[in-house]
């Protein structure tokens, strides 16, 4: 193995770190609505007690204790500003993350893997707002999504049309010709028909455009490319095409919705 590919898996590491760390925080701000006070000692002793007996034999008790009082820290401090959370199918830059910052710009954006799980964590009041998308000019209406709003317990606060131009990206270090296979959204693969139809790539249904970019990010797979919005170029990557969709005017209407009954704590 040389230093090269030696430095490319711990950069992928990396970013694996860093998005896991994201994740905690993420999950540490949902607590905050279970909880009357901030500060919780008792779970914090649990969490170095635990730290104590893990076997990793690197990293030192020392390491360990001072890596974790940073990130306690840190969630604290997260814990203590009144956010309000607005939870969003996919990953941060997808086209449901733009409509969640144009709806409120100092809300939290929290990703979820499926619209459902957005939904649920809005009924359940672990979320203020969330975002659904409805309809799209290229696909039409998205009845799953119809569905789940009109399952029950929601209202819709306002609805947001977003414009929606997609874009084909893969790494600095590939080409087209390396491209063997694409990840892309399922209404993405729907919006931009025309274009994939001239292509010989395998096409992948992936949950989401944007988390496809820190998948191969954290791979370092140069075989493969991935359908997102444009905002995926500020994250190092390079954009092959772009304005890809079947329609130029293409754009996604989008309910935000909020639970009919708040939870009290």
């Amino acid at each position: 193995m040389s230093l090269k590919r030696i430095r490319r898996k711990i950069d992928c590491l990396d970013l694996k770190i860093l998005s896991l760390l994201e994740q905690r925080f993420l999950l540490s701000l949902q607590t905050k609505k279970y909880k009357t006070e901030v500060e919780d000692l008792q779970r914090e002793a649990h969490i170095f007690q635990r730290l104590e007996k893990l076997p990793f034999f690197l990293l030192s008790q020392e390491l360990k204790a001072g890596l974790f009082l940073q990130i306690l820290n840190y969630s604290r401090q997260l814990q203590k500003k009144s956010n309000i959370l607005i939870g969003f199918q996919g990953w941060w830059g997808c086209f449901s993350h733009q409509a969640a910052r144009r709806f409120n710009a100092h809300a939290l954006a929290v990703p979820c893997r499926t619209f459902l799980q957005v939904v649920r964590k809005v009924v359940s009041g672990d979320f203020d707002y969330g975002v659904l998308p409805v309809f799209n000019l290229i696909s039409g209406t998205i009845k799953e999504n119809i569905k789940l709003f009109r399952s029950g317990g929601l209202k819709i606060v306002t609805t947001l049309k977003i414009p929606v131009h997609h874009c084909l990206f893969c790494l600095q270090e590939s080409s087209e010709s390396d491209l063997q296979t694409v990840l892309a959204h399922p209404q993405a693969i729907l919006q931009c028909g025309r274009f994939l139809k001239k292509q010989q790539w395998r096409i992948k249904h992936y949950y989401d455009g944007s988390g496809a970019v820190l998948k191969i990010l954290q791979t370092g797979d140069q075989r493969t490319g991935i359908i997102a919005a444009g905002e995926a170029a500020s994250w190092g990557l390079k954009m092959i095409y772009e304005n890809i969709e079947d329609n130029p005017q293409n754009y996604t209407l989008f309910f935000i919705i909020e639970a009919q009954k708040k939870r009290q704590i």
